[in-house]
């Protein structure tokens, strides 16, 4: 009896002794990894675009929250590229038949220059992304 009490009390010390010291771990951030400033932006412009010139419809609700992923990100000597995919369902309200679910996928690149956001929809743009529209945000 006197063993088992022993080898319980040492786990559970040990188990307070290494929670603590993993508890007190910082992890640095991930700086090359990690998502940064201009990402951030791009996916905030990416979400105001699709309520406002995707899902144009007044009988049309975004279901989910619009998330962007940053599929791609590469610094450019023109600028930061970047390369989104969002994925959402939209209900399409009818008055005289059941609602429709419709699910999107919208894949856009997005060219920050300077003070200039360029967007381009699609598949992968051919040539110069500044022959995609210019947004303000």
């Amino acid at each position: 009896m006197q063993r088992r009490k022993f080898s319980t009390t040492t786990g559970s010390a040990l188990s307070i002794l290494f929670a603590g010291c993993l508890g007190g771990t910082d992890v640095p951030d991930n700086e090359n990894g990690g998502e940064n400033a201009v990402e951030e932006r791009i996916k905030t412009c990416e979400e105001q675009y699709i309520q406002d010139e995707v899902v144009t419809r007044a009988d049309e609700t975004i279901d989910d929250t619009l998330q962007p992923a940053v599929v791609d990100s590469e610094s450019r000597g023109d600028g930061e590229f970047v390369e989104l995919r969002t994925e959402f369902g939209v209900t399409r309200q009818a008055d005289d038949a059941p609602d429709e679910h419709i699910d999107y996928l919208v894949t856009a690149y997005y060219l920050v220059s300077d003070d200039i956001v360029y967007r381009t929809e699609g598949d992968e743009p051919e040539g110069d992304p500044r022959d995609g529209i210019t947004i303000d945000c």
